[in-house]
């Protein structure tokens, strides 16, 4: 019983490594802190499609929320589900967002 639970262990540790070793978004820098300069953040562009007014891309001179990338475009067409997306969620730059229809 003592070997399972040690194998287990063992494993569940050489997944994490491996999602650690995968994620094309973690960077790694000494004492594992990683920094974000404010250049970083400075402008980027946005995406968005869907049940939105004027589907297109948008830029903001900071990150930001869903709230703000859908004023942009104009606001939310009335077909669209106002629970297939969260409004306080900060974007990430480059990416394309969709909003979903009631009927998708």
């Amino acid at each position: 019983m003592i070997k399972i639970l040690i194998g287990a262990v063992v494993a569940a540790f050489i997944v994490i490594i491996g999602f650690l070793i995968l994620d094309p978004q973690t960077s790694y820098e000494e004492n594992n802190v990683v920094e974000i300069s404010n250049d970083d953040q400075k402008s980027g562009k946005y995406s968005i499609e869907g049940e939105i007014n004027k589907s297109g891309t948008y830029s903001f001179n900071e990150t930001p929320t869903m709230a703000d990338l859908i004023a942009a475009a104009g606001g939310t067409t009335s077909n669209c589900d106002e629970r297939g997306y969260y409004t306080t969620y900060e974007l990430s730059s480059g990416s394309t967002y969709y909003i979903p229809s009631l009927f998708d």
